[in-house]
């Protein structure tokens, strides 16, 4: 079955499903826990998670990609990059990151730390309309 469904009418966005995307990095549970309430309070998922069109892997939204997994969501929202599109680069001087080492580290079952990895999207959708997490299920 396909991991990928078109967005109606939301040009560049895609639905993906949750159990197909790797994170690349941990995350804070508190963030997620307010997260959770706002996104179940709202009862519209209104910003995409933005993920490598290849492997599928994370690049931003790791606490959003959270809450997905916590309501059980099918699919969740997404813009597919390219990392030629987009550049990479370390919060932490200790933590060395680049597409090379986020790419082995997926392929050794290894994440970083939260808030190791930054991406910076050269262009990204604004317009997303949200969609309601009963579409989402």
């Amino acid at each position: 079955m396909n991991s990928i469904k078109k967005v109606k009418s939301q040009q560049n966005l895609k639905l993906l499903k949750v159990k197909s995307i790797s994170p690349i990095e941990g995350h804070s549970k508190k963030r997620v826990d307010w997260l959770l309430k706002k996104i179940c309070d709202e009862g519209v998922w209104k910003v995409p998670v933005k993920v490598e069109k290849t492997k599928f892997l994370l690049m931003d939204g790791h606490h959003r990609f959270e809450v997905a997994k916590l309501l059980n969501l099918t699919f969740i929202p997404v813009e597919l990059f390219d990392y030629s599109e987009v550049e990479v680069f370390s919060l932490r001087k200790n933590r060395k990151v680049n597409v090379d080492i986020i790419f082995k580290n997926h392929e050794e079952g290894i994440i970083y730390p939260y808030k190791t990895a930054k991406h910076n999207f050269k262009s990204s959708n604004k317009s997303f309309e949200g969609i309601s997490l009963n579409e989402l299920k």
